[in-house]
């Protein structure tokens, strides 16, 4: 199967996806959605809890972007990486471990080893790495 034949079906098999309109950035989505697809860099501001760091994700799924390849989110700490995860796997309506799931990245940059704790949201986890059962929780 050709991988935009993998991909159309990854999309058809999205969830509908529920965004709040009480979070201020749900107010500005089809911005946000225009400028990702206009730029590869976008960033977004807003105040704390304005729902930048659950919403955005989301957005990207609803783009079709959990069907290309993985929507990776960094937290500077372990906790935030892992409630972050169960926040958006809560609000997407599945188990934190089968289309959302967190883990850590090591990487070197300008000869600094950095770790960021990461979660990912995708269709299926399974499909993201190979029919492999997904990372378990850090």
């Amino acid at each position: 199967m050709s991988s935009e034949v993998q991909r159309a079906a990854r999309i058809a098999r999205l969830s509908p996806i529920a965004f709040d309109p009480a979070l201020p950035v749900n107010a500005k989505r089809a911005e946000i959605r225009a400028a990702i697809e206009r730029h590869p860099v976008v960033i977004v501001c807003g105040e704390t809890g304005s729902g930048k760091t659950t919403q955005l994700p989301k957005i990207l799924l609803d783009m079709g972007c959990g069907a290309r390849g993985l929507i990776g989110h960094t937290q500077p700490r372990r906790i935030a990486a892992r409630t972050v995860a169960s926040r958006v796997a809560e609000e997407l309506g599945v188990a934190l471990g089968t289309a959302v799931f967190g883990g850590m990245a090591f990487a070197t940059v300008f000869g600094i080893f950095v770790i960021p704790w990461l979660y990912y949201v995708v269709q299926s986890a399974s499909e993201m790495i190979g029919g492999k059962k997904a990372p378990a929780e850090p």
